[in-house]
């Protein structure tokens, strides 16, 4: 069993209903990519401050290293 709808071309109103629920989904999937791209942008920033941390932190080590051969050469002089 056909029904005319099937039988018949598109008209206007069918491709701009068609069309709305594309712009509908593009429009979706636009802010998803917003959400998505804001939550990269702070994981960025969360990268340098950890890389930051570990310069630092290296610093630290180092001078403590330094520190302990300073006074393991006094002790054994």
């Amino acid at each position: 069993m056909t029904t005319q709808a099937a039988d018949r071309e598109p008209t206007i109103k069918d491709i701009l209903d068609s069309n709305k629920g594309i712009m509908a989904s593009i429009l979706a999937l636009n802010e998803r990519l917003s959400k998505i791209e804001t939550k990269l942008g702070t994981i960025d920033r969360l990268d340098k401050k950890v890389s930051e941390f570990e310069k630092e932190l290296k610093k630290v080590w180092v001078a403590l290293e330094e520190r302990e051969r300073e006074q393991s050469a006094r002790m054994s002089a």
